[in-house]
């Protein structure tokens, strides 16, 4: 049997909660673990989901007061409510792994939905967010004007409510319905985990049912920015090399106003254009970051078995910490990278400042 520490990051961080534990071994040899969590381990954990629902909650609060919203802005809501999930999720567990043992069934119940599938559900939901971003910032530069003019809040909203949390449980709650007998709960570490029968099955619950199929997607959508954001500015560049040029030359009166005309052409796509990229480096930023987080917990999930079980916990523990970084760094990405975003929390900056001060200026 080969023993596949899937999935969410909780699970990962479970271990930690327990790892003050020893065990005492009946004559029937029957394990009976008592378990000394001690008070260092449950404030990291709850801080961790502490951070994530506050960093997504100041999201959300952004974008609610957001002025003239793009549609693409209902995305980005999208993946806040996927990590506020995820956030929430784990200060849920916390309680439910100190307090209550896996010792009958509702009880393992609980431990499966909240170390597992919860997980799984937020985990995919988080990636169908990337997705549909990524996805929409690469028709909105690779057919600028057409997206534009196709593109409405009630589709995006559609596709952040529908396509990224109707998708998302689906394919969750179908891999947990197929492997839901081999979901099972350590009782002395209550670490919640898939004990798999080979590849196969180790490699549907990850790649398909947890989401995961969506990253070399997102590779290829980021990719494809990229070679055209080159193309973008080469362009831009041999253009201002060609003006400077004529100008230099003293090519005459006609020779300038053709090149006039040509660096307006066409100037409605110029401006679409634009607004595109003002948003896009944030946006990219993001996604990128999603995908390289995924990186260490991908490449132990497929050690050779002779060599994976050789990793430690500690090791595990990291690489699903890693995951969760995603959830929480998106409102500094947002601020550094997105100029609107930085207008909107100057404007709340204002209003709280009016409630505090009254009689000072808003400007």
């Amino acid at each position: 049997m080969n023993e596949t520490y899937l999935t969410h990051n909780l699970t990962e961080l479970q271990t930690s909660l327990r790892n003050d534990t020893w065990t005492n071994r009946t004559a029937a040899g029957v394990d009976s673990c008592f378990v000394k969590p001690r008070l260092a381990d449950k404030v990291s954990i709850c801080a961790v989901g502490t951070v994530i629902s506050v960093t997504q909650l100041f999201n959300l609060i952004i974008f609610a007061l957001w002025r003239g919203k793009e549609p693409y802005i209902n995305l980005h809501v999208g993946l806040a409510l996927a990590s506020l999930l995820a956030g929430l999720n784990i200060l849920a567990a916390v309680p439910l792994i100190l307090f209550v043992e896996p010792t009958n069934a509702h009880a393992v119940l609980l431990h499966k939905v909240f170390g597992f599938c919860l997980g799984m559900y937020t985990n995919a939901a988080a990636m169908m967010a990337n997705f549909a971003i990524s996805v929409d910032r690469w028709l909105s530069v690779e057919f600028a004007v057409e997206y534009r003019a196709t593109v409405t809040k009630r589709k995006t909203l559609f596709i952040a409510t529908v396509g990224v949390f109707g998708v998302a449980f689906l394919l969750a709650t179908t891999g947990d319905t197929i492997f839901w007998e081999d979901i099972t709960v350590d009782r002395c570490t209550l670490l919640v985990k898939l004990v798999s029968s080979g590849f196969a099955s180790e490699f549907t619950m990850f790649w398909v049912f947890n989401g995961q199929f969506c990253l070399p997607l997102l590779f290829l959508t980021q990719l494809r920015i990229l070679m055209i954001s080159a193309t973008y500015r080469l362009r831009r560049l041999h253009h201002r090399r060609q003006v400077a040029l004529a100008h230099r030359n003293n090519m005459g009166s006609h020779g300038c106003i053709r090149n006039v005309v040509r660096a307006d052409r066409p100037a409605s796509r110029m401006g679409v254009v634009l607004v595109v990229w003002s948003s896009l480096w944030a946006s990219m930023t993001v996604i990128c970051g999603a995908l390289i987080a995924r990186l260490p917990y991908i490449i132990l999930l497929y050690l050779p078995p002779a060599v994976k079980r050789f990793v430690s916990t500690e090791m595990w523990l990291a690489a699903g910490i890693t995951t969760l970084v995603t959830h929480f760094t998106s409102p500094v990405v947002y601020l550094l990278l997105w100029p609107d975003y930085r207008k909107t929390l100057f404007r709340l900056c204002l209003r709280l400042r009016s409630v505090v001060t009254p009689h000072a200026s808003i400007g």
